[in-house]
């Protein structure tokens, strides 16, 4: 269990990007899911839209793989928890250009998916810098015509 996991969900974004820092190796400089934890405006969504995160089945195959390779190394029943009742620790995404890139979770997203779930916790993190070059070039919003607008 980490630390996030009982974290409470009125963390600051300054505290959540303390605690999910740790997990910002998970890619290298210059790839696109990069960024410094305290480079990113945080946020804990504890409905996140699970459609966000792409290639569902192959999310869905590679769990199938990860369950076979444990049960094989003699630990079958290493996802039952994730697989039977809810899944209660937050994952860690961020998002970039709407792109979901999975910080922390894999195999949370994974059952997730594929029990079929819409939704998961997740700690959700935008670069900036990104949040800045929007908040730049936005338009006053018609409300009549965002109200029309399919969910992204």
């Amino acid at each position: 269990m980490s630390i996030l996991s009982i974290c409470p969900p009125t963390l600051s974004a300054a505290e959540v990007a303390g605690e999910v820092e740790a997990y910002s190796d998970q890619f290298r400089p210059g790839e696109p899911g990069y960024c410094l934890a305290t480079e990113a405006t945080w946020q804990r969504i504890d409905g996140y839209d699970l459609a966000r995160v792409a290639d569902h089945q192959g999310w869905k195959d590679w769990f199938a793989l990860e369950v076979t390779m444990w049960a094989e190394e003699g630990d079958p029943k290493r996802f039952e928890d994730m697989m039977s009742g809810p899944i209660l620790e937050p994952v860690v995404i961020l998002e970039r250009e709407g792109v979901a890139y999975v910080w922390d979770g894999n195999h949370r997203i994974g059952a997730a998916i594929t029990r079929g779930l819409a939704t998961i916790s997740a700690y959700v993190g935008v670069p900036s810098a990104e949040l800045k070059a929007d908040a730049a070039m936005a338009v006053p919003a018609d409300p009549v015509l965002t109200a029309r607008r399919p969910k992204p």
